[in-house]
């Protein structure tokens, strides 16, 4: 018999090649620190001294940071600009030649607002189509009318947007 802290998994029949998985609970709490720390580490979740990179918790969208290039052909036929119109402002973007639906997302960082673009759906093909985000909140219409918008791109530099006539 197998000890309280050893659990295998096996399948209803036992072929030769068969893999069995063997989990143990982890006894020491002394291990859990170190194991938090590590995770941590793995997600990006550190300070960042230099220019910000992509991490796998900015790659999948946990946080806000840097994202596909707005460069990217596949994902924008140009740039995205920033467009004013009826008391609003707008990104607008033409879809790529072969993507899914997406949405930038943006943040007030600075006296500037950043547009970053972490993930895409799995769905669709707007390819050249033409879509817009208004952008919301006093705070981001005034750090773009105070620094302008920029987008983050995958090197951790940033880009600046065009703005242009509606």
């Amino acid at each position: 018999m197998e000890s309280p802290q050893v659990a295998r998994a096996k399948s209803s029949t036992d072929r030769p090649g068969e893999v069995t998985l063997t989990l143990r609970r982890i006894t020491s709490v002394s291990r859990t620190p170190l194991l938090f720390a590590i995770s941590l580490l793995a997600v990006g979740c550190t300070p960042s001294t230099g220019p910000e990179r992509i991490t796998p918790s900015t790659a999948l969208g946990w946080r806000f940071g840097p994202g596909f290039s707005c460069q990217n052909s596949t994902l924008f036929e140009e740039c995205p600009a920033l467009v004013q119109r009826q008391g609003g402002w707008f990104l607008v973007w033409t879809y790529g030649t072969d993507t899914f639906y997406y949405t930038p997302t943006y943040k007030v960082r600075g006296d500037r607002l950043v547009f970053s673009l972490q993930a895409t759906t799995s769905t669709g093909n707007p390819s050249g189509k033409t879509t817009e985000l208004q952008i919301h909140g006093a705070d981001a219409i005034h750090a773009l009318q105070r620094g302008g918008a920029v987008w983050w791109e995958p090197d951790g530099s940033y880009l600046a947007l065009q703005v242009k006539a509606s």
